[in-house]
């Protein structure tokens, strides 16, 4: 007899819980209900074992591999469009620029990496691993004077166009507004196109910027244009020092 109230109340108990459930507010409570009970073990066990902690860094990691996961896809169309692997050749150091202000010039910087560090002396500064910012002048035993592409004074062979390895050929002429002189006018060259390193004083084919106007030299003889530099040089705060490339004493 008792085992008959037990199986009818438990018949009944699930029909009325059926009938509840249907409802929507009803189902959002039990719901509710479910996904706190959920959660216990996890309230419980991470104090002491730093669940938090470990999902807080798996996501850090997955978002740091998802973004080197994306430079390597941008280095290897850079690879595929200039047919030359300029990251695969070079060691880089990672150098921070000392502040200038108040007596900011152009032509010289400053960076936090010296002898002691191993850099060779005229080793090639550059800005996002490729942009040719300047070489290392003066070595001390903690840091290092750079000579800018800005310095009046520089002149170098470049090469215009969409590939250091063909097209114009001209001399870069250094200074506030950098540009370049001496370009043939049976020569096409347009803004936008691209200006590389020439000289056995850099590696073969870094990038200085891009023709920004082109116009004729004062006795007409020559095309001549100027350039513009993808970076500020009075707000650069990190370099990156090409230590596989220069003399290591002066």
């Amino acid at each position: 007899m008792r085992k008959k109230k037990i199986l009818v109340v438990a018949i009944v108990s699930f029909v009325v819980f059926t009938i509840l459930y249907s409802y929507t507010g009803f189902k959002k409570y039990v719901v509710r209900i479910f996904d706190s009970i959920r959660e216990i073990p996890q309230f419980l066990i991470g104090p002491f074992y730093g669940y938090n902690a470990l999902q807080e860094a798996y996501d850090a990691l997955r978002g740091e591999n998802e973004a080197l996961r994306a430079k390597v896809f941008r280095y290897e169309q850079l690879e595929e469009s200039r047919g030359v692997s300029l990251y695969k050749r070079f060691v880089y150091k990672e150098a921070e620029v000392y502040s200038r202000y108040p007596f900011i010039s152009n032509n010289y910087l400053a960076i936090d990496k010296g002898e002691s560090d191993v850099v060779p002396l005229h080793a090639p500064v550059v800005f996002h691993e490729s942009l040719i910012i300047g070489t290392i002048q003066k070595i001390f035993e903690n840091s290092s004077r750079v000579r800018t592409i800005f310095d009046p004074g520089w002149q170098f062979a470049v090469r215009v166009g969409t590939s250091a390895s063909k097209d114009a050929q001209a001399l870069f002429v250094g200074g506030n507004e950098p540009k370049i002189v001496y370009i043939e006018k049976s020569l096409e060259v347009r803004p936008g196109d691209g200006v590389y390193t020439a000289t056995t004083e850099f590696p073969m084919g870094l990038k200085i910027g891009d023709i920004e106007e082109v116009k004729d030299s004062e006795d007409r003889a020559f095309h001549e244009a100027t350039l513009k530099i993808p970076y500020n040089i009075n707000t650069l705060s990190r370099v990156f020092v090409i230590t596989n490339f220069g003399t290591t004493r002066e």
